[in-house]
């Protein structure tokens, strides 16, 4: 134990076991994360995704693409793809869009949430 540090310093075991549980899914998925965009077609990063998961990931649309970082699955999806999304869903921080960001006002009068919208639906 480090010198002036007693046991109330030491986190309790459910925040240790999320720690350890977050720096294993870190570190099993490093691949996700760990690219740099500007070099995403330079090193094919696609070809690190796994195969099984090409087909249900190509079936989704923009709306259920939205939703996996929400912990959208199908129960027809492999197991390896239903783990992946599960662990995100547990290892991540809450995401919510503060309300001052969605009454932002863009030149068309609309909001921001509302512009970024209608850009997702003109490009499918």
């Amino acid at each position: 134990m480090m010198q002036g540090a007693s046991d109330s310093d030491a986190p309790s075991p459910e925040l240790a076991d999320t720690m350890c549980d977050t720096a294993e899914f870190i570190s099993r998925y490093q691949w996700v994360w760990d690219v740099q965009m500007t070099r995403l077609f330079q090193m094919k990063h696609w070809n690190r995704i796994p195969s099984e998961w090409w087909g249900p990931l190509l079936q989704l649309n923009t709306e259920q693409l939205n939703q996996l970082p929400f912990g959208f699955t199908e129960p027809s999806w492999p197991q390896s793809l239903r783990t992946f999304v599960a662990g995100s869903q547990r290892v991540c921080l809450e995401r919510s869009v503060p309300d001052w960001v969605s009454a932002m006002a863009v030149p068309s009068g609309r909001s921001l949430c509302q512009e970024y919208d209608s850009k997702e639906d003109t490009m499918r």
